[in-house]
C-alpha cells in the first residue's frame, strides 16, 4: 500500500521505487510509498492507495502489459500463418493428386505425401518463436531491473541512439561503505571505533556501513550505555564516563559542538556526493566519516562501451544533484537529470522521444 504518515517518524529506504541511495526522513504528513523499508522509527501510516492503485503495482503491470503485447514482427508472422496454412493444405493436396491419379501410387503412399507435405511446412513454429522469444526477453530483462513496456521495442532496440541509466543498483550497487576516515587531532582508528560503538545499537543503513568497516578493523566492538537515537540527526550514547554523539552536521550545531577545525574538510567531501557524518566525544569534535553508495564494476566500462557505439548516455535519477553529478562523473557519464521522481521520470524519456531520440 501507499499512504500518508498520521503519527510518529522515522527513515524510510525508498530506493527500491524512487532511486534515492541514502534513506529518507519521514514525519507526520509526508507520503511513504509501498515497497520501501522503514529503518529507524515507528510510523502510523493512513493507506490512501491499495492492491492495483500502488506505485510498485503500476511498475509491475508495465511488464505484464508489455508482455502482452506484440511487436510489429510477431504481428507479420501471424499475418502470414493466416496465409501459410491455407497454401500448404492446398500444396498437400497438388501433391496427393499426383502421386495418386497421375502417376499411379497406392492410396497409402499418397496419404503418407500429403501428410509428410503437412509436416515438412507446418507453420507451427514460426507462430510460437516471434513471441515465445519476445517473451524470454522480457522475463530476463526485468529480473535485471529491466522494465520493457512494450514488445516493440526489443524489436526497435537495434536503433537506439540514447541509452537512459537510473542510478541505484543499477551504476551502483545501492549500498552505502565507508569512503574517507578523518582525525582531528587524533588516530584514524580512534574515529571509526567510537563510531562504531555509537552505531552498534543503530539500525539505520549508513550505520550498517560504519559497523562493517570497523569490523574489518576490530575484533570486538565494545557496548556502550544509555543508547539514544535522534530521527534526522544520529545517535548519541554514553561509554564508560564520555558522552559520544555521531551524526550530521545539523546535530552538531544544534548541540553547539565547534566544526571550524574539519569545516573545509567536511565542504570538500559533501562537494563529492558523499555523505559525511562526525564525531563529537564531551562535546568536541573528534573526527568524521564520509559514507558513500558504491559504483559497480563494469559501470564504466559499460557506459564507455555504449559512448564508443555512438550511443548518448543519460542518467535520470531521484537522488540530488551533488551525488547525482558525483556518480556520473565516476562512471563517464556527462547529461544527469537528478531529483526526478518515479511519475516524472517516464516524462522526462517521453521528452527525450520528442527531440528525436530512440
Amino acid at each position: 500500500m501507499d499512504g500518508v504518515v498520521v503519527e510518529g517518524s522515522s527513515t524510510v529506504d525508498e530506493s527500491l521505487v524512487t532511486g534515492e541511495s541514502s534513506p529518507v526522513e519521514k514525519v507526520r504528513g509526508e507520503e511513504v510509498i509501498g515497497g520501501s523499508i522503514n529503518r529507524t522509527g515507528v510510523l502510523r501510516v493512513r493507506a490512501t492507495r491499495v492492491g492495483g492503485n500502488t506505485t510498485l503495482a503500476q511498475i509491475i503491470r508495465l511488464v505484464e502489459e508489455a508482455q502482452a503485447s506484440k511487436a510489429p514482427i510477431q504481428r507479420t508472422a501471424d499475418r502470414v500463418v493466416n496465409l501459410f496454412v491455407p497454401a500448404v493444405l492446398l500444396v498437400a493436396l497438388i501433391s496427393f493428386a499426383v502421386w495418386y491419379w497421375a502417376a499411379g501410387f497406392s492410396f497409402q503412399f499418397s496419404l503418407t505425401v500429403f501428410v509428410s507435405v503437412l509436416v515438412v511446412s507446418c507453420p507451427c513454429a514460426l507462430g510460437i518463436a516471434t513471441p515465445a522469444a519476445i517473451m524470454v526477453g522480457l522475463g530476463r530483462g526485468a529480473e535485471r531491473g529491466i522494465l520493457v513496456k512494450r514488445g516493440e521495442a526489443l524489436e526497435r532496440a537495434h536503433r537506439i541512439t540514447t541509452v537512459v541509466f537510473d542510478k541505484t543498483r543499477t551504476l551502483t550497487l545501492g549500498e552505502p561503505r565507508v569512503t574517507d576516515l578523518i582525525a582531528s587531532g587524533g588516530e584514524k582508528e580512534e574515529v571509526l571505533l567510537y563510531a562504531a560503538i555509537a552505531e552498534k545499537n543503530s539500525e539505520h543503513p549508513l550505520a550498517a556501513a560504519v559497523l562493517r568497516e570497523a569490523r574489518k578493523r576490530f575484533r570486538r566492538i565494545p557496548e556502550a550505555q544509555a543508547f539514544r537515537a535522534l530521527p534526522g540527526g544520529g545517535v548519541e550514547v554514553r561509554y564508560g564516563r564520555k558522552e559520544v554523539l555521531f551524526g550530521n552536521r545539523k546535530l552538531m550545531e544544534e548541540r553547539g559542538v565547534d566544526l571550524a577545525p574539519l569545516k573545509k574538510l567536511l565542504d570538500g567531501l559533501e562537494e563529492e556526493g558523499k555523505t559525511v557524518m562526525v564525531l563529537a566525544v564531551d562535546g568536541k569534535v573528534l573526527g568524521a566519516i564520509a559514507v558513500s553508495d558504491v559504483v559497480r564494476e563494469d559501470a564504466r566500462e559499460a557506459v564507455e562501451g555504449l559512448r564508443g557505439m555512438g550511443v548518448k548516455v543519460v542518467m535520470l535519477t531521484g537522488d540530488n544533484e551533488r551525488v547525482a553529478r558525483s556518480i556520473a562523473s565516476r562512471v563517464g557519464i556527462e547529461h544527469v537529470l537528478a531529483e526526478v521522481s518515479p511519475a516524472e521520470k517516464a516524462a522526462q524519456v517521453k521528452k527525450l522521444q520528442r527531440r528525436g531520440e530512440v
